[in-house]
C-alpha cells in the first residue's frame, strides 16, 4: 500500500542501522504512524531533511506488513527558529510527544496536524507567551481526543477526573472557564486568539490533562526545568 501525505515529524530515533531513521509522524490521512527512513541519517540522502524532528514534510510511504517505509520526503518547513532557544525547543518537543500520545493511528487527523503546525509557527514568533501556546494546544488536543471538559455544568470548580463543573474540585472563575471553552471550541484558525491570565490557564490546563491521561511526560518535566 502506498500513501502520499503531509505530516509533522513528531520524533526521530535510530533503529539498528546507523544511517537509518525511525520516525513518528502525525499524518493528515492516517493519524500517528511510525515509519523507517532507510539511510536518512546520511547527508547525501534525499530523505534527510524531510525526516528530521519538527519538520513539516510531504511524504510518500509504503506499507510493508506492520511497518511503513519512507520512499520520498520533501521538507516543507523545518521550524529552524525553534533551535535557537531551549525553552521553545523543549515546549515543541513536549507538544509533539503529547500529540503522539493522544491522537490515534489509522484515523484522519487533519485538525490535529493543523493545530500542531499552528502552534509551532506561533512558537517561532513572539505574539503569545509560551504558557498561552502550551495551554491552548493541550486543551485543543484533549478536545480532539474526546476528553474536553463539559463546560455547561453549574458551579465554579472543575472536577478533574470527571471533567465537569460543579461545587468540588479545582476553582475556575467564569473568565477562565470562558477561555478554556474558547480554546476547545473556537474555529481552529482562531483558537489561540484570546487574552487571559496565561499563567493561571497553563496551571489548570496541565492539571486537567495529567489527571485525564493518568501520566506525566519526560519532555514536560524537562520543559519545566528550563523555563
Amino acid at each position: 500500500m502506498m500513501l502520499t501525505t503531509e505530516a509533522l515529524v513528531l520524533r526521530e530515533g535510530r533503529p539498528s542501522g546507523e544511517a537509518d531513521r525511525l520516525v513518528t509522524l502525525l499524518t493528515r490521512e492516517r493519524g500517528v504512524l511510525r515509519a523507517y527512513a532507510n539511510g536518512a541519517r546520511s547527508i547525501k540522502s534525499r530523505r534527510a531533511a524531510g525526516t528530521q524532528a519538527l519538520c513539516h514534510t510531504r511524504l510518500t510511504l509504503r506499507q510493508k506488513g506492520e511497518w511503513w517505509q519512507v520512499s520520498e520526503a520533501e521538507a516543507l518547513h523545518t521550524f529552524f527558529e525553534l533551535r535557537g532557544g531551549i525553552e521553545k525547543l523543549a515546549l515543541a518537543q513536549y507538544l509533539c510527544e503529547l500529540a503522539g500520545t493522544v491522537i490515534p493511528s489509522e484515523e484522519p487527523a487533519e485538525d490535529a496536524l493543523r493545530l500542531m503546525l499552528g502552534a509551532l509557527h506561533l512558537l517561532c514568533g513572539e505574539k503569545y507567551t509560551l504558557a498561552h501556546i502550551k495551554a491552548v494546544t493541550e486543551l485543543r488536543l484533549l478536545a480532539l481526543s474526546g476528553l474536553m471538559p463539559a463546560f455547561d455544568g453549574g458551579g465554579g470548580r472543575l472536577e478533574l477526573v470527571r471533567g465537569t463543573f460543579g461545587n468540588e474540585g479545582w476553582p475556575v472563575n467564569d473568565g477562565m472557564r470562558a477561555a478554556m471553552r474558547f480554546a476547545c471550541e473556537a474555529p481552529l484558525e482562531r483558537c489561540f486568539a484570546f487574552s487571559t491570565d496565561d499563567a493561571a490557564l497553563a496551571v489548570v490546563a496541565e492539571a486537567y490533562l495529567q489527571v485525564q491521561l493518568g501520566r506525566n511526560f519526560a519532555t514536560l518535566e524537562f520543559y519545566h526545568s528550563v523555563i
